[in-house]
């Protein structure tokens, strides 16, 4: 009987947006038999440096044989020994929120002295690899990528007859989602857009300035999210930063037409199988949209090439490369 290797996951407190944790929780789905995973989270969110402190004390008493922290917690690798820590960097947006002396702390404390203090970096992509060497110093090979998966949820969704008023998708209402350019391009186009997330006054601005018709909708369960990509007529993720662009993947897999940036790592996430925009330009994001409302051709043959594409993307593939890390670090740490 192989031996069972006992992999810790620590992630952030309860009670703040669970992607991260979803996106996991999926990994471990796909984990082969010789791993055990367990999960704690935090018991304090936030940024007080004192609940920083309790949590990191914390996460020792909560250890495997192999550590892996995951989301907006790397500071959990302070105390954890760096021969068995593993630390996922997703992006590094939270670097571009602040100024001044903020900044700099949460540079030191949320990621300089997590890369530090890992045995082993990983990042979701390229682009977000490129984003942490850039930002923490450190050669780029000390960094592996490990893309995101897609989750089991997201299946094929067969759609009905396209229809003279499509319904379009836009998940996410953070700035870099870019919703305002969104909003010029599907001027006075026939469409209803459908956005997941509260808009803010600057945006709910530019869609009413425009003329857009809308809806919203907030705080959905997973399940709820699905059957959102599933009422869609296309998604158009025309982001201007991501460290990845996981809708991207779930709009293929639930069989949906996507447009999305031309930027990396978004373009590398949508393959041969997305219209790929300027996300700066509204003409070209409009140029996008109007070729799938367009063109039935066009429509079926990215939906069929998604439908492969995302397999590329599965927990399983995705597990394989992270058990592969933990056995490694297991090892070393047995030497």
């Amino acid at each position: 009987m192989p031996r069972v290797l006992r992999v810790s996951y620590l992630q952030r407190a309860a009670g703040v947006a669970h992607s991260v944790e979803r996106l996991f929780q999926d990994v471990r789905s796909g984990l082969p038999d010789d791993i055990e995973a367990s999960v704690w989270q935090a018991r304090y969110g936030g940024a007080n440096l004192l609940k920083v402190l309790v949590n990191a004390i914390l996460a020792t008493r909560h250890q495997g044989e192999v550590n892996h922290i995951t989301g907006d917690a790397y500071y959990l690798a302070a105390f954890l020994p760096r021969r068995r820590t593993v630390v996922t960097f997703l992006d590094c947006v939270g670097l571009e929120r602040y100024r001044g002396w903020r900044r700099r702390m949460i540079h030191a404390i949320w990621y300089w002295m997590p890369s530090r203090r890992a045995g082993v970096i990983t990042a979701i992509s390229e682009a977000s690899r490129d984003d942490a060497a850039r930002y923490l110093n450190l050669p780029r090979e000390r960094i592996h990528v490990v893309p995101c998966c897609v989750s089991g949820l997201f299946t094929h969704r067969p759609a009905g007859a396209f229809p003279s008023r499509p319904r379009v998708l836009q998940i996410g209402t953070t700035p870099h989602k870019n919703i305002e350019r969104v909003a010029a391009a599907l001027a006075g186009l026939p469409c209803t857009l459908r956005i997941i997330g509260r808009p803010s006054p600057s945006q709910v601005a530019a869609l009413e300035a425009h003329g857009i018709e809308y809806t919203v909708a907030a705080n959905l369960t997973p399940d709820e999210v699905v059957a959102e990509y599933a009422a869609a007529d296309m998604v158009v993720f025309a982001s201007t930063y991501e460290g990845f662009g996981l809708p991207i993947l779930e709009a293929q897999a639930v069989g949906r037409p996507v447009v999305t940036s031309r930027l990396q790592p978004m373009a590398w996430v949508a393959g041969d199988a997305a219209w790929l925009v300027d996300p700066l330009d509204p003409a070209s994001i409009r140029e996008g949209v109007l070729r799938v409302m367009r063109d039935s051709a066009y429509r079926e043959e990215i939906v069929a090439r998604g439908l492969e594409n995302v397999k590329r993307f599965s927990a399983e593939r995705v597990a394989a490369q992270y058990a592969e890390i933990y056995r490694e670090l297991a090892g070393a740490g047995d030497r």
